[in-house]
């Protein structure tokens, strides 16, 4: 391998357990786990470049501190299902382990991906990163990489479908809308940069592909009821909890979308104003849609109280299982009466609930959630994704369009006062609207 020219490389962890290794030697690895922990400029280089992104060297360990760390290439690579299905040749033992290959190389590498199976692409020299006595931390410099140029991207048209269409005023927006269908429900939700993803605070990362708090959820959770536990004394089931943090911007692992396609154009307007927004339209068919009270629910909502190690384990297809029986627990003080029937691919899904209209948001905004169960993504923009039977749809709203559907919006009484109906909230669009502007 020519270090030289491969300063993009793959970071595989695979699982200790042997369930993660199949026949012939080939790993099994979760889709919602590609590309975990790489950097959105990275992301942004690859995309739709998957023969590239095998054809790069390999870095590879498994699970735990101090595994045997391997360089190799990707020899055969598949998509089965919800699993990438791998396997590697020219596998050379290097003289370093996982904990001091991320205890040299912190800049790039994370403690917590040591723990977790996961693909991500890194970039650096190789020879530096693998040499055991060499250490980021103790230089001012970070790796720099060089451009790399691409073959012919692999032709997407037959697995991305992500639909997009353009629109300047309120009135082209609901001529663009289409009828509900009789046996299907539409929720909309706005954002006011189209970069932005299709994924709940808690699973948000910075430029580096670290997460914020994906591996605190348990402490968060349980932070704010300690300190505030009399104001959740009305909440009936742990969703209902979720529900009420996610109203005072806790990250969790909810998202919230809209009955209201008007509501959700306002948010893909109200600020970023030098970039174009997203109003993005999510169709399901009525029998997917989940109550505050369904057992699904119950049971997405619950993995917020196993430790980010405990989820990682977690295995719900065997019974005698430790930390199933644990989360079964947890699944029982909101429902006593449950039975576990529970197979692995019900705590992956994404599902939307609509929940009690418990506060004047909720109402305002015609609110419901989409709830993301155990690494669970929702993203039409990626190849190897599952939009678990939600259509997707696309509304794109240029950033010189915004003040001017914002104030079309205005006319129609939306605006900061009816969709934040606090009196801090009126206070402020009251002020703004009759603020006397001199020229």
């Amino acid at each position: 391998m020519n270090n030289e020219e491969n300063e993009y490389f793959n970071f595989i962890v695979i699982g200790s357990d042997e369930n993660f290794v199949i026949e012939n030697n080939e790993i099994s690895l979760w889709i919602s786990r590609f590309l975990e922990y790489t950097t959105d400029e990275i992301k942004e280089l690859f995309n739709g470049n998957y023969k590239e992104i095998i054809n790069l060297p390999c870095i590879y360990t498994y699970e735990g501190n101090g595994s045997k760390v391997y360089l190799a290439k990707i020899d055969k690579f598949n998509i089965k299902g919800r699993n990438v299905i791998l396997s590697f040749k020219d596998m050379q033992e290097q003289d370093i382990n996982s904990y001091d290959l991320f205890d040299n190389n912190r800049k790039i590498i994370q403690e917590w991906e040591l723990y977790r199976q996961h693909w991500a692409i890194k970039k650096g020299d190789l020879s530096t990163i693998l040499d055991s006595n060499y250490n980021s931390s103790n230089t001012g410099s970070t790796i720099e990489a060089k451009p790399i140029e691409f073959g012919t991207p692999i032709d997407n048209s037959s697995t991305n479908d992500k639909q997009e269409t353009y629109i300047v005023n309120v009135q082209d927006l609901i001529s663009q809308l289409k009828k509900n269908e009789s046996d299907k429900t539409v929720f909309y939700r706005g954002h006011s940069q189209k970069k932005y993803k299709l994924e709940p605070s808690l699973f948000r990362s910075d430029e580096q592909g670290f997460y914020y708090y994906r591996e605190n959820e348990h402490v968060i959770y349980r932070e704010l009821l300690s300190l505030n536990y009399a104001e959740f004394s009305d909440d009936d089931s742990t969703f209902d909890r979720l529900v009420h943090m996610q109203h005072f911007s806790l990250p969790t692992r909810l998202l919230d979308i809209t009955s209201n396609p008007l509501i959700a154009l306002y948010f893909a307007c109200k600020s970023h104003e030098n970039e174009d927004g997203d109003l993005i339209s999510i169709t399901i068919k009525d029998e997917d849609l989940k109550y505050f009270d369904s057992d699904t629910v119950a049971c997405l909502a619950n993995l917020c109280k196993l430790s980010f190690s405990e989820k990682e384990k977690l295995n719900v297809d065997d019974k005698t299982n430790t930390i199933s029986n644990k989360y079964l627990h947890y699944i029982k003080d909101d429902k006593p009466y449950f039975e576990n029937r529970l197979c692995d691919k019900d705590i992956r899904k994404v599902v939307c609930v609509k929940g009690k209209s418990t506060n004047p948001r909720i109402y305002a905004q015609s609110g419901a959630f989409l709830l993301f169960g155990l690494d669970a993504i929702l993203d039409d923009d990626n190849d190897f994704n599952f939009n678990f039977n939600f259509n997707i749809t696309h509304y794109i709203i240029k950033s010189e369009n915004k003040q001017k559907i914002l104030e079309q919006l205005d006319l129609l009484n939306i605006n900061e006062s009816t969709v934040f109906p606090y009196l801090e909230n009126s206070a402020k669009y009251i002020s703004h609207k009759f603020k006397k502007i001199s020229f």
